[in-house]
């Protein structure tokens, strides 16, 4: 009777040793399949986003040397049209000033976009 304990817990950890490496079997199963499925996913949207940066690519030039012409003719300007003082001032009329901070907010803006697209 003193081998049979030891012989019980003998044969029920290598009942559980093979149930665990099934189970680790099947987990790394599982693994490599959302894996696999990761990868094709990946791929797709890589051809997607190139293809579809791509298709903007000329559309974006277009934008930004219309940009920068507007940068090169409006950008000499100091001051907004309806005045002669800079419209940050408090002498500039306050209907100037709206407009003197929105192209100020645009011009850099469209700086950096025409940079970044020069740079691509």
């Amino acid at each position: 009777m003193e081998i049979a304990a030891p012989l019980a817990i003998a044969i029920q950890q290598a009942r559980l040793r093979e149930e665990l490496g099934r189970q680790a079997g099947e987990l790394e199963r599982r693994l490599a399949e959302r894996g696999a499925a990761l990868r094709a996913a990946t791929t797709e949207l890589e051809t997607m986003l190139y293809a579809v940066s791509h298709d903007l690519r000329d559309p974006l030039r277009h934008i930004c040397g219309f940009s920068q012409l507007l940068l090169d003719t409006r950008g000499r300007r100091s001051t907004p049209p309806c005045s002669t003082t800079p419209a940050g001032s408090a002498t500039a009329p306050p209907a100037c000033r709206p407009w003197w901070t929105t192209w100020c907010t645009w011009r850099g803006w469209l700086g950096r976009i025409c940079c970044a697209v020069r740079s691509s």
